[in-house]
């Protein structure tokens, strides 16, 4: 963990794990997604927003899906919305 500097707990559920080289691994889609969203989301009467929470360090930015997410959202004219940290939930 970059934040926390520890390193990661493996899952041990026994869950068949898809890594990035798997068509069905999730982690490398959360931008596509974001098009499915806003796509979809007019036809049921909703607005997509895109709400970015930014943690006291900026570390969020330093995470490659999260500046994907920013991309996708800028390329389809999202409403993004940037959530910083304040403090008051210390």
């Amino acid at each position: 963990d970059p934040v926390s500097g520890q390193k990661f707990q493996k899952c041990l559920c026994g869950s068949k794990k898809h890594w990035n080289d798997s068509e069905e691994c999730e982690m490398d889609k959360f931008d596509a997604m974001m098009a499915v969203l806003h796509a979809e989301a007019p036809k049921v009467s909703l607005r997509f927003y895109h709400v970015i929470v930014v943690d006291k360090h900026f570390e969020v930015f330093s995470r490659i899906w999260v500046m994907a997410e920013i991309a996708k959202g800028q390329e389809l004219e999202l409403s993004q919305h940037a959530m910083l940290f304040s403090g008051a939930a210390d």
